[in-house]
C-alpha cells in the first residue's frame, strides 16, 4: 500500500475514534486488530516525519494532502493523541487488556506520552511476571516485548523469557523451523513460519550484543553499538557483515570491569556505549578513552560513557556501575530475594523458636510500595509475638492459575528451606485476598487462619470479568463460564470443612470493594457451611487508609491466637 493512502485510512480511523469519545471498558470496546492498526500507522508515520532525507519524496507522493514531514508530523501527533484516548487507561497504566503486546508496541514505536513511559513499562513487566515469567505474545508482540524490556533495564527479565521460552523449543519441538510460539510443538499451537516476526537472532545481535543501525544513517552507514549486560552472562561475541563491511561487538565480564571489542569498517562512524560508573574511567587500548585516536567522549547516559567513533578497531575498558536491583523497600526491617523470578520478602523476629518451624503471617498483595508503612504497627505486633512475615510479589494476578503456582512455589521455598511453619497465616488485604482466597482454597491443609482488610474476593465485584480474564488467559465469556471455579467466594466449602478461621474488617461505606459483595457475601456463605468466622464493620468506612484498619487490635488477637505452631521441626 502505498504511503499516502495509508495515511488516509489511518486519518479515516483516528477521526472516527475521535468521535467515538472515551470509555471506561476499552478492553471490551475495541479489539486487539483495532489497536494494532492504528499503533502502527502512527508510528510509521512517526518515522516518515523524522527523516527530512525523505521531504522531497514527500511532497511527491502527498501532493493532495499533507505537506511533507511537517504534515507527517502534525498527522502522527493527531494519531497518537487519539490513539491514546482510546485505549490507554490513566488509572491503571494500561493499554486495551494490557497484554505484553499492548504494552510493548506502543513504548516500542513512541506512540506513550513521556510522562507515562515508565508506567507503561512496569505495566509490561508486570504482564511479563503474571504470565510466570514466559512469553505470552505472538509473533507481533515478541520483538517489542524482549526489545522493550532490555531497553528499559530490565535485560535480566528478558533473557530469563528466552531461557524459558526458545531453550524450551529447541529441548521439546519437533519441527524443522522454530515455531510462533516458544511453548509449543511444532504444529500444536500456532503456525510454523512466524519467526520474521519474532526472531530471536534479532535480539542476540541488537540486545545482547548491542549491534544497531543508526537511523541519522541508512544500511549502516552509522552504526549504534550498545550493548545489554545481563547478570547471568559474562561474554558474548558477534558480528554482523553489512554492505560497508563487518561489524564487530564483543564484551566480556571480568569482576567490576567490563573490556568490549569493537570493530567498524570503513567509511562508517559509529556511536559506541560502553558500560561504566563514569567516563574517567574508561581506556581505550590501556589509555583514557578520550585521549584514544578516533574517539570522542559525547556524554554520560544510562550507565554508559558515549563515545563517537571513527572507522577501525578499539577496545574499551570500563568499571561497571552498581546495576543491583534495589532492594525492596519494607516497613520493617527485614531480607527480600527472588522465588522464579518473583521478589519476596521476610521480617524475622528477633527470637524465634528452637526446634520448631517459625509461625508465620503471608501478607498479599506484595506489589511495588507494599507493604506499606500504615503495616508496620500491626507488623510490630506479630514479631513481638514470635510471628515472622513474608510476602511475594505475582503481579496483578487477581487469583490467577498462574499466580497460584507462583504462591505455591514462595510457599515451599518457605517451608523446605527457610524454617517457617507448613501452616500459615494468610492477610489479605484489598486484592489481595483474591490471591490468597484461591491458593487457599486449593491447600486448605496448609493455612493455620486467614485475617483480611478489606478484602476481595469476588472477582465480578473487582476487578470486573473483563479485565481479570487477561491474567486467567482466557475471554471474558469463558471466564464467565467457568466462574465458579475461580471466585472465592464460589470455593469456600474445602476452607470450611478443614475447619480454617476468618476474620475481617471491612467499612460499609467501600464503593471500590463492596462490603456486600465481598466480605458480607463470604461470612454468610461461609457460615452456612458451617465454618467460623468473624466479620467487623467499622460504620461510614470506605476503602482507605483509616487508622483503625492496620491498628486493629482484634485483628492482631486473632492471628497470634491461631498463629503459634505447635508442629516439629521436620
Amino acid at each position: 500500500m502505498e504511503t499516502h493512502e495509508l495515511a488516509k485510512r489511518i486519518r479515516v480511523h483516528a477521526l472516527r475514534m475521535t468521535s467515538r469519545g472515551g470509555s471506561s471498558h476499552i478492553a471490551a470496546a475495541l479489539s486487539m486488530a483495532d489497536l494494532l492498526a492504528v499503533l502502527y500507522g502512527g508510528g510509521v508515520l512517526r518515522v516518515d516525519a523524522r527523516n527530512p532525507r525523505w521531504e522531497k519524496r514527500d511532497r511527491f507522493i502527498l501532493s493532495k494532502g499533507h505537506a511533507g514531514s511537517a504534515g507527517y508530523a502534525a498527522l502522527a501527533e493527531s494519531i497518537k493523541a487519539a490513539f491514546n484516548r482510546r485505549f490507554f487507561d490513566p488509572a491503571t497504566g494500561r493499554y486495551a487488556l494490557g497484554s505484553q503486546t499492548a504494552q510493548s508496541l506502543p513504548l516500542m514505536l513512541d506512540l506513550v506520552p513521556a510522562v507515562e513511559r515508565n508506567r507503561v513499562l512496569q505495566g509490561l513487566v508486570e504482564a511479563v511476571r503474571t504470565a510466570d515469567n514466559k512469553l505470552a505474545a505472538g509473533f507481533i508482540g515478541t520483538m517489542p516485548t524482549l526489545y522493550v524490556l532490555t531497553d528499559g533495564g530490565y535485560g535480566d527479565l528478558a533473557l530469563e523469557m528466552v531461557k524459558e521460552g526458545w531453550f524450551h523449543m529447541l529441548s521439546n519441538g519437533d519441527g524443522s523451523t522454530l515455531g510462533e510460539s516458544p511453548y509449543t510443538r511444532y504444529g500444536g499451537y500456532g503456525s510454523g513460519h512466524h519467526q520474521f516476526g519474532a526472531c530471536i537472532a534479532g535480539w542476540l545481535y541488537r540486545c545482547l550484543a548491542g549491534i544497531r543501525p543508526d537511523p541519522a544513517g541508512s544500511g549502516y552507514r552509522r552504526i549504534v553499538i550498545k550493548p545489554a549486560i545481563v547478570s547471568d552472562l559474562t561474554w558474548v561475541k558477534a558480528h554482523y557483515d553489512s554492505i560497508y563491511g563487518r561489524i564487530v561487538s564483543q564484551w566480556q565480564r571480568e569482576g567490576d570491569t567490563l573490556r568490549m571489542h569493537i570493530t567498524i569498517p570503513a567509511n562508517t562512524t559509529a556511536t559506541a556505549f560502553v558500560p561504566s560508573k563514569d567516563a574517567a574511567s574508561v581506556t581505550e587500548s590501556d589509555r583514557p578513552a578520550n585521549a584514544a585516536e578516533g574517539v570522542r567522549f559525547l556524554r554520560l547516559e544510562s550507565g554508559c560513557a558515549v563515545f563517537e567513533v571513527g572507522s577501525g578497531s578499539y577496545s574499551f575498558a570500563g568499571v561497571l556501575p552498581d546495576n543491583k536491583p534495589a532492594l525492596k523497600e519494607l516497613p520493617v526491617e527485614g531480607q527480600t530475594f527472588q522465588v522464579k523470578g518473583h521478589t519476596a520478602f521476610l521480617i524475622l523476629p528477633k527470637e524465634r523458636l528452637q526446634n520448631r518451624p517459625t509461625p508465620w503471617v503471608w501478607y498479599a498483595p506484595t506489589l511495588p510500595g507494599l507493604p506499606g508503612p500504615e503495616e508496620r504497627w500491626m507488623f510490630d505486633k506479630f514479631l513481638t509475638a514470635g510471628i515472622a512475615i513474608a510476602g511475594v510479589d505475582v503481579g496483578e494476578s487477581y487469583g490467577s492459575p498462574r499466580g497460584t503456582a507462583a504462591f505455591s512455589a514462595f510457599h515451599t521455598e518457605l517451608v523446605r528451606n527457610r524454617g517457617m511453619a507448613r501452616k500459615a497465616c494468610l492477610l489479605a488485604r484489598s486484592r489481595g485476598g483474591l490471591m490468597l482466597y484461591n491458593w487457599a482454597c486449593e491447600n486448605p491443609e496448609a493455612v493455620a487462619c486467614i485475617a483480611g482488610i478489606y478484602p476481595v474476593c469476588n472477582l465480578t465485584s473487582y476487578p470486573g470479568l473483563a479485565k481479570a480474564c487477561v491474567a486467567y488467559d482466557m475471554t471474558a465469556a469463558d471466564l464467565t463460564a467457568r466462574l465458579a471455579q475461580h471466585n472465592p467466594i464460589d470455593r469456600l466449602a474445602r476452607l470450611a470443612k478443614a475447619k480454617v478461621p476468618i476474620f475481617h474488617i471491612h467499612g460499609d461505606s467501600d464503593a471500590v470493594v463492596p462490603l456486600d459483595q465481598n466480605s458480607g457475601e463470604v461470612a454468610k456463605r461461609y457460615r452456612d457451611l458451617g465454618g467460623s468466622m468473624e466479620l467487623v464493620v467499622p460504620p461510614g468506612q470506605g476503602h482507605n487508609m483509616w487508622t483503625g484498619f492496620f491498628q486493629c487490635e482484634e485483628l492482631v488477637h486473632f492471628v497470634v491466637k491461631h498463629g503459634t505452631s505447635t508442629e516439629p521441626r521436620r
